[in-house]
Formats: C-alpha cells, sequence, structure tokens
C-alpha cells in the first residue's frame, strides 16, 4: 500500500503547517504544504492528494471574521 498524499494549507497567519505536516509524516504519509492561493490558481490539483488538512491558526490577522474569509476562498 502506497503511502497517503496530504496536502496541507496554509494562508497569511495560520500556523502549525509545518507541525500538521510533521505529524502525517511520522504517520507514514507524504505532505505537501500549499498556499491558499496557488490551490486557487491550479484547483485541479486536489485530486492529486487523499487528505486535505487546514492548520490551526490566525488565518487573516484573527480579525472578525477572518474564518469566514478563508471559507469563501475555498
Amino acid at each position: 500500500m502506497s503511502a497517503p498524499k496530504v496536502l496541507v494549507l496554509r494562508a497569511a497567519g495560520t500556523n502549525c503547517d509545518r507541525e500538521t505536516a510533521h505529524a502525517f509524516e511520522l504517520c507514514g504519509a507524504e505532505t505537501e504544504i500549499v498556499h491558499v492561493n496557488r490551490l486557487l490558481q491550479e484547483p485541479g490539483m486536489r485530486a492529486q492528494y487523499k487528505i486535505f488538512a487546514l492548520p490551526g491558526g490566525f488565518s487573516y490577522g484573527d480579525a472578525v471574521a477572518a474564518g469566514r474569509v478563508l471559507a469563501v476562498e475555498l
């Protein structure tokens, strides 16, 4: 069985993307950290991955409705 491919998404203000990727790698996955802008430019790349991870943090400065900004982009 091949290792599952994991896409770890990052955006302005998110943190723990490297730690999230490392945790998946410790479990045997193959990971790639991708900025949300790249995903928006290449939406077809999602099909290459089995797992889509959204790390924690303060997306877009943790301002009011910042999480909504990221959700709308996705």
